[in-house]
């Protein structure tokens, strides 16, 4: 079932929004760069505080026009201002959609694909030894799962694509890992194949799967919400999407309502960036449209924040010759309205942002159109 709620603070906020070009830059500070550049990584902040980035794509020897896929992983130490390197990758991944942090402290990379596999193989980084280790491997070889951790502690992959097997398949099927015993296990399937899909975790421990599209690249985006009870390990329908979108973002804010925001429509190739949000209820299962984000944007960062609401960081305008963006914007689930918080001092989009102990967000790498890969690192050290 799906609800509309009209926010009269909303139009005001169409009309009065800040631009691009007209937002407040001062409220973001540069800080040290990564060692690396990286773009599309995984980044996890560790039980010290410390953020640890993970993989991803980063300028060759060549500069703006010569990129590669890397092995490296750092580590950012926020109250010295300072990266260094640790042990890299076993091997070389082409991406990664989403880490999880087990119970241990320890941090899970699952699946992905490699130069030339999309893998079964899962490894896992132990913070304390600095190393990586292997553990079960998934059932089903999965590239952008977008796992999660349950709330009983249990790790969900939910869906993706198998680049490297014949038609480059996208998957329904699901599992379940468990750290007591280190293996995977099929789960019920999703109703639909999903690749480009989010996930969020919800208070009583279930897990959201939210957009994405069944065919790879195709326009036929989903707006069906299903839901994983990790009581009876299976999917059931909950509720859709007013807009059907890929490339979005979604935060668990506190109460437990989901926000969805962004994202993209079209074919590949064709995208338009998003401005419409929405929010997802668990209780009732229906979804209500808030106010539109005062930028369409797509493959941004939305992080939950300690007060309520929830941010969106950089992101991308498609139909604007893949515009990076260097704004961002907080959501008041209060009155449904966006407002600005500031313009970093460099455009990004494919990177990634997380909340450090001091609730100040850092945001880390990406890809900007003029320069490339980024190490660029900023600090939004009060979101207004």
């Amino acid at each position: 079932m799906r609800v509309i709620i009209a926010f009269l603070p909303a139009l005001l906020a169409v009309a009065t929004g800040c631009a691009e070009d007209r937002c407040d830059p001062s409220l973001w500070r540069e800080v040290t760069p990564t060692v690396q550049a990286h773009e599309s990584f995984g980044v996890a902040v560790l039980e010290s505080g410390h953020v640890l980035v993970v993989g991803g794509h980063a300028l060759g020897d060549g500069g703006r026009s010569d990129s590669r896929y890397i092995d490296d992983v750092e580590i950012y130490d926020p109250m010295n201002d300072r990266w260094r390197a640790t042990t890299s990758l076993p091997e070389v991944l082409e991406g990664i959609s989403q880490l999880v942090v087990l119970p241990d402290r320890r941090v899970m990379l699952v699946g992905e694909t490699t130069r030339n596999a999309t893998r079964a193989r899962v490894d896992l980084y132990d913070p304390v030894s600095e190393s990586w280790s292997q553990t079960g491997s998934l059932v089903v070889a999965r590239d952008g799962s977008w796992p999660t951790r349950l709330g009983d502690d249990r790790v969900l992959a939910a869906g993706g694509i198998d680049y490297y097997a014949p038609g480059r398949p996208v998957h329904a099927s699901a599992e379940v890992y468990d750290p007591a015993t280190e293996t995977w296990s099929l789960v019920g399937a999703m109703s639909v194949p999903r690749v480009g899909h989010r996930t969020a975790r919800l208070a009583d421990g279930s897990v959201l799967v939210v957009g994405g599209t069944d065919i790879e690249d195709s326009d036929h985006h989903l707006a069906l919400l299903e839901r994983f009870d990790p009581t009876t390990l299976a999917f059931h329908a909950s509720g859709e999407l007013h807009v059907a979108r890929s490339q979005h973002a979604v935060a668990t804010l506190t109460g437990g309502r989901v926000l969805v925001a962004g994202g993209a429509v079209g074919a590949y190739g064709h995208h338009t960036s998003l401005r419409k949000a929405e929010l997802y209820d668990p209780g009732t299962e229906t979804t209500v449209e808030v106010g539109d984000m005062l930028e369409a944007r797509a493959s941004f960062t939305l992080l939950p924040l300690a007060d309520g609401r929830a941010l969106a960081v950089g992101g991308v305008v498609r139909q604007d010759g893949n515009r990076a963006l260097a704004s961002a914007e907080v959501f008041d689930p209060e009155t449904g309205v966006w407002s600005s918080a500031g313009c970093m001092h460099v455009a990004r989009w494919q990177h990634s942002t997380v909340a450090l102990a001091d609730d100040s967000i850092l945001a880390i790498g990406g890809f900007n159109n003029g320069t490339g890969q980024l190490r660029s690192v900023e600090r939004l050290d009060h979101v207004p």
